[in-house]
């Protein structure tokens, strides 16, 4: 018997050699991919056109809210804010993720991540069924319009519950694990090694 490092192979960079047995880690473990790089400079994209646009009519919007307390107004305001909330979390949360090429966050960041990515996603769709029932209302029920803005806030606080409650799996299936030797990724897939 030799020493320790006896019969082990050289480290030739994206190998790692275990004695005797050399296995290979993909560039993409390694390196920014041409293809995440694109992807990267899209979200940088949607990141300010979104942040212009959602913000402006979110700025405007508020600014008619306190001059007329209409329920489209306040929908358009939920709506909005479900808009930011992709705008600001989760196309950041993409941005960051992809330029790391591994997850650095923790199980815990992990795991909130996970939820507010879906949450925004989920609320801008029910904010939009909300606005779609309120006009199917006021098209087909033009004379019961005098209990709408009940209705209204019913379905938002509704819309804001199922968000939620859609979401939470997301906190309960997604971890930090292992893929292969090295890359450390945020995900629920049960064939990876959960840290």
């Amino acid at each position: 018997m030799g020493s320790p490092g006896e019969g082990m192979e050289n480290e030739i960079p994206g190998n790692i050699s275990l004695v005797n047995v050399s296995l290979s880690i993909p560039t993409e473990f390694l390196h920014l991919s041409t293809r995440n790089r694109n992807v990267v400079i899209g979200y940088c994209i949607f990141f300010i056109v979104g942040s212009v646009g959602n913000l402006s009519v979110f700025v405007s919007v508020l600014r008619q809210l306190g001059k007329l307390k209409w329920r489209i107004t306040i929908l358009i305001v939920h709506l909005s804010i479900a808009d930011l909330i992709v705008t600001f979390f989760l196309i950041p949360s993409e941005i960051a993720w992809k330029l790391s090429i591994q997850w650095h966050g923790g199980n815990v960041l992990c795991k909130m991540c996970q939820f507010t990515r879906v949450f925004g996603l989920y609320l801008s769709s029910m904010v939009v069924i909300c606005i779609s029932l309120d006009r199917f209302s006021a098209i087909v029920y033009p004379l019961k319009m005098v209990s709408a803005s009940s209705r209204v806030k019913v379905m938002l606080l509704m819309a804001w519950i199922a968000a939620t409650l859609f979401s939470i799996p997301q906190v309960l299936v997604d971890y930090t694990c292992r893929l292969g030797i090295v890359k450390l990724t945020c995900s629920r897939s049960a064939s990876r090694d959960k840290i």
